[in-house]
């Protein structure tokens, strides 16, 4: 039955996303992916998300590392950054996360997320004189 649906993007992204977010089935949500990735040629960058995140479900954080890397070639999206950068804190690697914070915010100017993502980082690894800076930065940018 997937396999027709994965034949309709807008049908399979939909039932995709519900996969993962209500039924909380990264299997058959991957499976799907799996198709619908295939059906767009190996080209859209939402499916290559959309993979990394049921692999991040499954505890596969490499092969999720890969599918987001995979996207961000494909479409320079901030929600992927933040992914990726779950998967690097996931595996213990908090100093690639923030290379991967800095690369997305010299592209994609200081977004709030990304900012918050780093402050959080600084202080899992107790600088707080970096948190305090960040927090006040994003406080003011989110201000406007």
């Amino acid at each position: 039955q997937l396999a027709c649906h994965a034949q309709r993007p807008a049908l399979a992204k939909a039932l995709c996303d519900y996969l993962i977010y209500h039924e909380h089935n990264p299997t058959k949500a991957l499976e799907l992916a799996s198709m619908g990735t295939e059906a767009a040629d190996f080209k859209d960058w939402w499916w290559k998300a959309r993979l990394g995140k049921c692999y991040y479900q499954l505890g596969l954080y490499r092969d999720a590392e890969k599918q987001f890397k995979s996207a961000l070639k494909s479409q320079d999206m901030i929600a992927v950054y933040l992914e990726l950068c779950k998967v690097y804190l996931r595996m213990d690697q908090p100093n690639t996360a923030l290379e991967w914070y800095e690369k997305a915010v010299e592209k994609n100017g200081g977004d709030t997320h990304l900012l918050l993502g780093i402050a959080r980082v600084f202080d899992q690894l107790n600088d707080m004189e970096k948190v305090l800076m960040l927090t006040t930065e994003t406080a003011k940018a989110h201000r406007g």
